[in-house]
């Protein structure tokens, strides 16, 4: 992608998709804990917690990948009534942290 500057001199820019799993999240430059934590509606402890290779909750370098909860693989049978139920939540929380599956 060719972009131009006010002045007319060329530069380049490198765009680049990066495919991350659900449940997790790259740190983007500037970010702390805290802030990861309050965008995501949950307590800074518990990103800390659900990723054991973070050596210190004060300092995680930009572009790191975190994992912000727990992936579950949902068995035949089950249904989005009985998941809120087991987890302690209801159908509109599971639904608004998982849109693919609300649109479905």
């Amino acid at each position: 992608v060719r972009v131009r500057d006010p002045g007319g001199l060329a530069q380049e820019a490198r765009c680049f998709r990066i495919l991350v799993k659900k449940c997790q999240y790259c740190v983007q430059p500037g970010e702390t804990i805290a802030s990861m934590a309050s965008a995501f509606g949950t307590e800074w402890l518990h990103l800390y917690t659900t990723n054991p290779t973070l050596q210190s909750p004060d300092t995680i370098e930009a572009y790191t990948r975190i994992n912000t909860g727990v992936l579950y693989t949902v068995r035949k049978g089950e249904y989005l009534g009985l998941l809120a139920d087991r987890f302690f939540t209801t159908v509109p929380a599971i639904a608004a942290v998982n849109p693919d599956v609300a649109a479905r």
